[in-house]
């Protein structure tokens, strides 16, 4: 067997194994908790904040092919980002997420290349909008309430996450200095309406866990919810596990066992199933709807 294909091997069962390893904690947590299906008004306002959240994403990247005169429907927009969400669910770092999209895009766009600088554009809007987001939720915490949240070194780590950003968006700038990336980058990337439908994908992905959450209690929808709520989304996400491997559900126990109480689980379960695995669920909708496809023209070939 060649070196290759082990690595393939490994790569799947990491990925099984990552997800395994979230999906095994829900289940943990729904048979020995008390759990209950949310209320249909919840249940239909997070619904509808998710199609708003997957409408942005689409739009941003059909907006960002239309700058160099490539047509991409917006149903193929919805497929190609939803899809790599299910990519990225089984790959350490999310990084298949990426792999897969722009493998699916290349078709739009003139080939791997522009297809791969496009999604760097793209990432490159991700790193000002969260720069951004960062910097206003900083200052209000500096302003309101720094001295409880120091305590629990979440102001320290906002801090060092937007450092980390920052340097993204330095790393970006020099590789467009030394002409790695075209010097037109910045034209793709720095666009209002592409920042628009960034910072709604963004507030929409972090206010998702305190709207749930002051569903229980209205004292959770609070500066250091949304704080844990930006971890949980993009800190954690950067551990080399698929989907976490467990950790981020182990975190969201540790944390709010004492606020939740017995509404531990549900919120849990409930949270997860909105912010992650439904999209998922609906990549995974579209991938056997292909499969499908093949299956039934090969089925009229033979």
């Amino acid at each position: 067997m060649t070196k290759q294909k082990w690595k393939k091997i490994f790569q799947v069962f990491l990925g099984i194994a990552g997800i395994g390893g979230s999906l095994s904690t829900l289940v943990f947590f729904m048979v020995s908790n008390t759990f209950s299906f949310p209320p249909l008004k919840i249940t239909l306002l997070i619904s509808l904040l998710i199609i708003i959240e997957i409408l942005a994403r689409s739009l941003r990247l059909k907006k960002l092919l239309s700058y160099s005169k490539f047509s991409l429907p917006l149903w193929k927009s919805i497929k190609i980002n939803l899809v790599g969400d299910v990519f990225a669910s089984i790959t350490p770092a999310r990084v298949g997420g990426e792999i897969s999209r722009a493998s699916f895009l290349q078709k739009h766009c003139n080939g791997l290349k522009m297809a791969s600088f496009k999604l760097v554009a793209e990432n490159a809007n991700d790193y000002i909008s969260l720069f951004f987001l960062v910097a206003l939720f900083g200052s209000y915490l500096l302003f309101t309430s720094t001295e409880a949240l120091m305590q629990k070194n979440i102001f320290v780590a906002l801090l060092v996450f937007g450092l980390i950003i920052s340097s993204l968006t330095g790393v970006l700038f020099i590789l467009v200095r030394k002409k790695i990336l075209p010097r037109n980058f910045s034209h793709f990337s720095y666009r209002p309406e592409l920042l628009l439908y960034t910072s709604i994908h963004h507030i929409i992905r972090i206010g998702m866990l305190p709207l749930l959450l002051s569903f229980f209690s209205s004292s959770l929808f609070d500066a250091a919810t949304f704080a844990w709520s930006f971890f949980f989304i993009y800190a954690f996400n950067l551990l080399p596990l698929p989907s976490g491997g467990g950790t981020i559900e182990l975190s969201f126990t540790h944390i709010f066992d004492n606020a939740l109480g017995n509404n531990l689980a549900t919120a849990l379960i409930w949270w997860r199933m909105f912010s992650h695995y439904s999209y998922v669920i609906l990549g995974s909708a579209f991938l056997l709807g292909d499969l499908w496809k093949k299956i039934g023209s090969h089925e009229k070939e033979t």
